[in-house]
């Protein structure tokens, strides 16, 4: 049957086998279509297509205007105004106060999956971003069907705490493997509210439109958060308790009812926050399972194994079979660092608290990257107060980067971001890059040769915060 609809976007434009996405419209509903082969056409021309076939190219200036207007009705259907439960009246409080700028985030997101514009979702690899990337697929899987078959969504998993110009050249070369109607989306979740990001914020800058979601502390010069789409729950009377991989749920919940209770969950043990139900078995097992898959790919999945999607990641979750698997290792490979980082530690003492210094070299066995040395410090910080009184400080190096982790209860009069600003002060370009929480922070210098000379002084500073 022959169909008619507005090519929206086509993928390898120059080449003899490019994809056409249409949108096509009936007055009621919207509807994506993939066409490959036939005549060629480009973005904004008005095609009838049968069986994945362009058969011909016509002038309608009006389609587009009817394609709005089917737009606009369906998002007017799909987004609602009622902000989403948590349970917690802490958590809905900010999300209360937040729900208006994630229903703006996702009217973009629907628009972009409607046009069928490539779309770019960066998330940091550990529980905490992976469980907002987990969330959002699913959101997205009730999305996407509504609308019709088609997408260009790219997952990309993220090792570095900041979006760099790296980072962005990647991105617009993805990019400009498509010709479109609307501009490339950018989604970031759990990362990158650091002046590092600057560089890769300028350059994506008119190029593409940006969505934001993290729960970092904003410091002082970062670019990102005049973004139209940033959220952040800092900004709403909220703290870093309230994860990115809760807060892409709840972006998530803007337009979809899927169940992502579980993926919020994870994301709160994960990165300790003080909402974490550590009561949650299930929850903790997908806790760790995503800290263990996002840290090592290639025991997860092969040697060959480079980026994740949450595709891939649920495939685990799925299978009983496997996830015990990985657990089991996840757990015999994280006792047998925490014990060695028990043993070789260093302790400073400090009023009503310990200081624990630690070579993280002395910890890593052979290639396994489980645990990854920022995750180990907060394992090893919590082997620690359970045997301890005392509240502790974990200062752990390896190569060029400093890991520094402190019980909460010290955080009313320690700020590790502090610490960080201090260590700038007094190394200034020594020191390449720091951020992170107010309990919970890296920095990360130019010379690793330095690391040590460097933590023992963040030790000193620490000493003297107390």
């Amino acid at each position: 049957m022959m169909l008619r609809g507005l090519v929206s976007c086509v993928k390898n434009p120059d080449s003899a086998r490019a994809s056409y996405f249409i949108v096509s419209c009936n007055g009621a509903a919207l509807h994506t279509s993939v066409a490959e082969g036939g005549i060629s056409a480009g973005t904004g021309d008005v095609v009838e297509f049968d069986g994945g076939r362009i058969e011909s190219v016509e002038e309608d200036p009006g389609y587009a205007k009817a394609v709005e207007k089917d737009l606009a009705a369906f998002c007017k259907g799909l987004f609602g105004s009622k902000a989403h439960k948590y349970g917690n009246a802490d958590i809905d409080a900010v999300t209360s106060r937040l729900w208006v700028a994630a229903m703006n985030a996702g009217k973009l997101l629907a628009r972009k999956i409607a046009y069928c514009a490539p779309i770019i979702v960066r998330f940091h690899n550990d529980a905490d971003g992976s469980g907002g990337a987990l969330a959002l697929n699913c959101a997205l899987r009730e999305l996407v069907p509504r609308i019709g078959e088609a997408g260009n969504i790219v997952w990309m998993m993220q090792k570095g705490v900041s979006y760099s110009a790296y980072d962005a050249a990647n991105d617009m070369l993805i990019a400009n493997g498509y010709s479109s109607m609307e501009k490339p989306l950018l989604i970031i979740i759990d990362f990158g509210t650091t002046t590092q990001s600057n560089a890769g914020i300028r350059a994506v800058d008119g190029k593409f439109d940006v969505i934001w979601l993290d729960h970092h502390p904003i410091v002082d010069g970062f670019e990102g958060a005049v973004l139209g789409n940033y959220i952040n729950p800092w900004n709403y009377g909220g703290n870093s308790n309230y994860t990115a991989g809760l807060l892409a749920s709840v972006f998530a919940k803007t337009f979809s009812d899927a169940d992502t209770g579980l993926f919020e969950r994870a994301s709160l043990i994960g990165d300790y926050s003080e909402y974490a139900p550590m009561d949650d078995a299930k929850a903790q097992q997908a806790s760790m399972l995503l800290d263990f898959i996002t840290s090592d790919l290639q025991a997860a999945f092969g040697p060959s194994k480079q980026n994740v999607t949450p595709q891939e990641i649920m495939s685990v979750l799925s299978d009983r079979k496997r996830r015990k698997e990985l657990l089991d290792y996840a757990n015999i490979r994280l006792e047998e660092a925490v014990e060695r980082g028990m043993d070789a530690a260093r302790m400073y003492e400090a009023p009503g608290a310990f200081v624990y210094l630690l070579d993280f070299d002395v910890v890593k066995s052979g290639e396994t990257r489980y645990p990854l040395p920022g995750r180990f410090a907060s394992k090893l910080l919590a082997r620690i107060n359970g045997t301890d009184m005392r509240r502790a400080i974990v200062v752990l190096y390896v190569g060029a980067y400093i890991m520094m982790r402190a019980d909460k209860e010290l955080c009313t009069d320690l700020n590790i971001l502090d610490v960080i600003a201090e260590v700038k002060r007094r190394y200034g370009n020594d020191v390449e890059n720091g951020g992170g929480h107010r309990c919970a922070g890296a920095v990360k210098l130019a010379d690793k040769s330095r690391s040590r000379e460097v933590a023992i002084a963040i030790v000193r500073i620490i000493k003297n915060a107390i």
